[in-house]
């Protein structure tokens, strides 16, 4: 199946430069290509109905949600993109000259009008509008290696220090969580900084882009697939060990035909899991045991004795909870100046006097992938 423009490439990039940067062109295993909104989880095979669909009151509506959410306005948002919920706007698109758009079109005239109108249409909808930010991750501690505490983990390189989330919890007058959020607030942060902040209030995240040295193939959150080229997440170990150690240390992480096998998550998935940790660890669940700390969600275990946190069922039960308190958000969120991603666990009675209050600050760190750094290691231990 042939897309009904010569160059969608173009369409995409005039998209993003936009702010629309949730419209992706992506390809299909029956080997076509589409357009897929990410807040909508909408595919368009042409560009008419793409239109359709961005003017839909469906989209709409999923987009102004993420203007309070994801897409706050002229400041840091998320700067990950994930293939599921979070997509990366820190990349900034040139405008394109009408000679050079026209370029793009030179063998289709008929796609070049088809593009022109898809552009006038989003332009002459106000509802669509999305206001310009600038973003510059700051490059921090450039030659740490990140590395798992049991095995290797070829997707350590240079580490970057890319910024900082905030955690916190909106509480009932009976101590009880209403919602919980993480909101992003990159390298700006004039509130708390990592040195400020207790060790037991400090989460390590590192970010790595799928593809070779990831083991696992999809993520054991939601089960979907990773995409190549996208945002991954895994949790690091606690500063009081060496830094860089991902926390996948149990014998159920490590597989005999790898030495380097680690647990993976889709970045928005591994912030839902940190935040129902945090939710669990202060409020009883009906249904599922009592937990005292943050855990790898696949490993299921605090250490190396292998004893579940969780059984499968409660796993179960906890991931299906979770899906409910992000539907719950996405009609109530939490109304705030930075971009966020949260969970809402309504009360059974209406309580007047809440209290915000900060729970956890998480710092995020880039691996890349060097391949050269485990035959190193690999021959030191030889």
């Amino acid at each position: 199946m042939d897309m009904d423009i010569d160059s969608p490439e173009t369409l995409i990039k005039c998209l993003r430069i936009r702010r629309h940067y949730y419209v992706e062109l992506r390809n299909h295993p029956n080997h076509y290509r589409f357009y897929h909104c990410m807040l909508c989880k909408e595919l368009n095979v042409d560009v008419e109905s793409l239109v359709g669909h961005l003017k839909s009151d469906a989209h709409k509506k999923n987009l102004n949600l993420a203007k309070l959410t994801l897409l706050k306005r002229n400041i840091n948002r998320w700067p990950f993109n994930d293939g599921v919920l979070l997509f990366d706007s820190s990349i900034k698109e040139e405008d394109m000259s009408y000679r050079e758009k026209q370029e793009a079109f030179k063998n289709d005239s008929q796609g070049f009008k088809t593009f022109k109108d898809c552009l006038k249409a989003i332009d002459d909808d106000d509802d669509l509008a999305i206001e310009k930010f600038e973003y510059d991750p700051e490059i921090v501690n450039p030659r740490v290696k990140a590395y798992s505490s049991c095995f290797l983990i070829p997707a350590h390189g240079d580490t970057l220090k890319i910024g900082k989330s905030q955690i916190f919890g909106r509480y009932s007058s009976n101590e009880e969580i209403e919602k919980i959020w993480c909101e992003w607030i990159g390298k700006d942060d004039n509130d708390l900084t990592s040195d400020e902040v207790k060790d037991d209030d400090l989460i390590r995240v590192v970010i790595m882009r799928y593809g070779r040295g990831i083991a696992n193939s999809y993520c054991g959150m939601c089960n979907k697939s990773f995409l190549d080229g996208r945002d991954v997440a895994s949790l690091l170990e606690d500063p009081g060990t060496s830094f860089g150690k991902i926390v996948c240390c149990n014998s159920r992480a490590r597989n005999k035909s790898s030495k380097s096998v680690f647990h993976s998550f889709h970045t928005s998935c591994l912030l839902q899991w940190i935040l129902w940790c945090e939710y669990a660890q202060t409020m009883e669940v009906e249904g599922v045991k009592d937990i005292v700390n943050l855990f790898c969600p696949d490993c299921n275990s605090t250490g190396e004795n292998g004893v579940e946190c969780y059984s499968k069922f409660e796993m179960d039960t906890v991931k299906s909870k979770i899906l409910e308190a992000k539907n719950e958000w996405t009609k109530n969120p939490e109304r705030l100046q930075n971009s966020s991603i949260g969970l809402h666990f309504p009360l059974q009675t209406e309580d007047t006097e809440k209290e915000v209050k900060f729970l956890k600050l998480v710092q995020f760190y880039r691996a890349e992938y060097d391949p050269s750094y485990l035959t190193k290691v690999e021959a030191s231990m030889t």
